[in-house]
């Protein structure tokens, strides 16, 4: 991930890394970081940054003492944007080695980066330092035991207010559906979430026309209708409908895999639910179902989609003369009395 613009302020920024640098040139930028006047500090912490994003550089830096200067720097008395910018995106890279992870929230990072998600909105200048930061806390989350703490630790409500009707910061909304979508993958993580206000979000997330969102949001909605005592609340929030109009989206051939996936295995778990399913039928579902079923390469998204078919079918026969099975009718018999 890469959230730089160069600004050719110095030869250091414009670098090339091909190898690592030498001993001397990184421990000058650290101690740079750490007591440097703000110009060094800034021009310190922006090269430290361009080192954290090429991956193959990650773990040396870490074990050269990198984190402990960058992470003194996101604090509340910082007034220099810069510096808190750029810190922010060298741990957001640093934590995309999972090695990493537990070091960076140990220092105190994921408070730090908490922290940014909370800035106004009304500042431009201030409001980028969102996107590293959310970035950096999804990259966390890779692990189960940092999702407790993020959800535990107050992380959620923060979150859900980056998420917005209008496609303003999509990158940060994006970011802000992933950690949901990663939360919500612990079914004890999932009644908090919930009731910090999930469901409206999801809603939004959904409806939103970037895939992006989309495909977090089907994950996301995945995750909380296996959960069956949550289904009730799903469609009482309005979350039915946006996911229904995913699923008709991605029956086209060039839709995104991973969406497909999540979007039909979402169908499929309300489908068992038999008060559900003639919503399903009434939505004109079977049939981009079918399609799936016939069209995609991927065994899962057919196995899921071709379930929802049959759970449909299967009731609907008892109950009708006739089911509408992607253009075809299966014909019920009548019984003999």
């Amino acid at each position: 991930m890469s959230f730089f613009n160069r600004r050719g302020d110095g030869a250091d920024a414009e670098e090339n890394f091909d190898m690592f640098p030498d001993e001397y040139t990184v421990q000058k930028h650290i101690a740079n970081a750490w007591a440097g006047d703000p110009l060094a500090q800034d021009r310190s912490v922006e090269y430290l940054a361009l080192l954290a994003s090429q991956e193959r550089f990650q773990k040396q830096l870490m074990s050269h003492g990198a984190l402990e200067p960058l992470l003194s720097l996101i604090r509340s008395t910082q007034t220099n944007t810069s510096i808190l910018r750029n810190c922010a995106q060298a741990v957001a890279c640093l934590a995309e080695q999972e090695d990493n992870c537990d070091k960076i929230v140990e220092e105190g990072g994921l408070d730090k980066l908490l922290q940014l998600i909370t800035v106004s909105e009304e500042d431009d200048e201030v409001s980028q330092l969102r996107l590293p930061a959310i970035s950096g806390i999804c990259n966390l989350l890779e692990k189960d035991e940092i999702k407790h703490q993020v959800v535990t630790g107050g992380g959620i409500p923060y979150t859900l207010q980056l998420i917005q009707p209008s496609m303003t910061c999509l990158p940060v909304q994006q970011k802000a559906a992933q950690v949901l979508a990663k939360v919500t993958e612990l079914p004890e993580l999932l009644g908090k979430v919930i009731k910090h206000g999930l469901m409206k979000k999801l809603a939004i997330v959904m409806n939103n026309d970037d895939h992006q969102m989309r495909l977090w949001g089907s994950k996301c909605a995945a995750n909380v209708l296996a959960k069956e005592n949550w289904v009730g609340k799903f469609v009482q929030d309005e979350c039915l409908a946006p996911l229904m109009a995913i699923c008709q989206a991605v029956a086209a051939p060039e839709s995104d895999e991973q969406t497909q996936l999540y979007s039909c295995l979402a169908l499929s778990f309300l489908t068992n639910i038999k008060m559900y399913q003639a919503r399903i039928r009434d939505a004109g579902m079977v049939s981009p179902l079918v399609m799936l079923t016939m069209k995609s390469e991927n065994l899962q998204v057919q196995q899921h989609a071709l379930k929802t078919c049959l759970l449909y079918t299967s009731d609907a026969a008892d109950e009708e003369d006739s089911v509408d099975l992607g253009g075809r009718r299966i014909i019920k018999k009548k019984k003999k009395k």
